[in-house]
């Protein structure tokens, strides 16, 4: 209990930093815009700055197989702090952060892409290979 109070001191004052130099993160309403314009796919993720599983996130998001993936998406990043109302309407199996779902272009989630388990949109931070696999099926299943 101390480790969580002094990790979220730690990280309380800086959001996490997951490359927005290679990948193009926007907030929800200008995202949705873009993918319904496009007619691309959405990957958004509920995320708490004082949360070190979201920071832990920056070694999936500088991965090279996921950057390119990233590019086939409309990536989309929500503080639940900071928009809570926003997050009450993804809080399908809890509030824990951090929560990815992946969704069609008018914001319609990929649920039955995702497995059967108690929180079924958490993925934790050394599992890159759940991100490729769900980013690679949300662009499958969108196309």
């Amino acid at each position: 209990m101390v480790l969580h109070g002094l990790l979220s001191v730690a990280f309380a004052a800086q959001p996490p930093d997951w490359n927005s130099v290679a990948i193009e993160w926007n907030d929800y309403s200008q995202g949705i815009k873009i993918a319904q314009q496009n007619n691309k796919p959405i990957m958004i993720i509920f995320y708490a700055d004082w949360c070190p599983t979201c920071h832990a996130y920056k070694n999936i998001f500088n991965k090279p197989s996921v950057i390119a993936l990233a590019k086939k998406l409309v990536m989309i990043k929500v503080n639940v702090d900071q928009f809570p109302q926003l997050s009450q309407q993804f809080e399908f199996d809890g509030s824990y952060v951090p929560r990815t779902f992946v969704m069609n272009s008018d914001g319609v989630v990929f649920a039955a892409l995702y497995p059967e388990k108690r929180y079924k949109y958490f993925i934790k931070a050394q599992d890159v290979e759940s991100f490729e696999k769900l980013m690679a099926a949300a662009v499958a299943q969108a196309g």
